[in-house]
């Protein structure tokens, strides 16, 4: 998991601000804006957690964003290029679609098709 990993801070609780519950995946094609909307995105949420590498997103991370005494939504900025193939599977389980919410920053379906 992201925690087990290191690539999330244990004191980092969610604040009462925080609002959001659940994986966001930013998606683009360019890694560097998902970036610039992810940390817009984190900032307008509350969300503390914030990846850029979404092999680190298991079955435990999503677990671990949805508890109400956790730390809160979980934020990951992804090239559209990247390899999706273990989160699609996870999202495929039918377990986690409605946790998962999928951005799409100046992309289209044409080019997650192709």
């Amino acid at each position: 998991t992201m925690f087990s990993l290191g690539t999330i801070d244990s004191s980092s609780a969610c604040q009462s601000n925080c609002i959001f519950r659940g994986l966001i995946l930013v998606v683009s094609l360019a890694k560097e804006i998902s970036a610039i909307f992810s940390n817009v995105l984190s900032v307008e949420l509350g969300v503390q957690q914030r990846c850029s590498d979404m092999q680190l997103i298991d079955e435990a991370s999503i677990l671990s964003s949805l508890q109400e005494d956790g730390r809160g939504g979980i934020i990951c900025n992804v090239q559209l290029d990247e390899n999706k193939k273990p989160l699609l599977a996870l999202i495929k389980t039918n377990n986690y679609n409605e946790a998962i919410h999928i951005v799409l920053v100046g992309c289209g379906q044409s080019d997650i098709d192709s």
